[in-house]
């Protein structure tokens, strides 16, 4: 019986390049029946996956459940095709463009930071620089 997950300092990228439409995306809590369990997501980096960056699967039109509860907090999701499904974004969250080392712009933290985009890519949530300052440590 599972009862919590803890998910942190992770980099999923381009995930479900098939298109598949149910389970598909980058993080799926939950399926094929909806999660029960309490999900700790932080300091991960979720981009350019198909379908969802951070999915909280809630089961059939027939069948639905509340999915998993989720505690939120310092992720950074950009360039999915929606970035949260059937999920909010949790405080200080981050949508910004993230340069991976082989194309990198600049180092901050042990992270590459590319340029900052303003385009919300289906969420809505946009980030504001009073709202989060700094990128997750590696040493956490």
């Amino acid at each position: 019986n599972l009862s919590k997950i803890i998910i942190t300092n992770n980099t999923i990228d381009s995930n479900n390049k098939g298109n598949r439409k149910i389970r598909g995306g980058g993080l799926v809590l939950g399926y094929p029946q909806a999660a029960t369990f309490t999900a700790v997501v932080k300091q991960n980096v979720i981009s350019n996956n198909q379908v969802g960056g951070l999915v909280n699967y809630t089961g059939t039109d027939d069948f639905q459940a509340p999915g998993a509860t989720l505690v939120n907090d310092r992720n950074n999701l950009w360039g999915n095709t929606v970035n949260y499904l059937n999920c909010q974004a949790g405080p200080n969250s981050l949508c910004k463009e993230m340069s991976f080392p082989a194309s990198g712009s600049g180092e901050m933290k042990g992270y590459l930071q590319g340029e900052t985009g303003e385009g919300s890519a289906g969420i809505g949530y946009i980030h504001k620089d009073s709202d989060y300052t700094e990128l997750p440590s590696e040493d956490k």
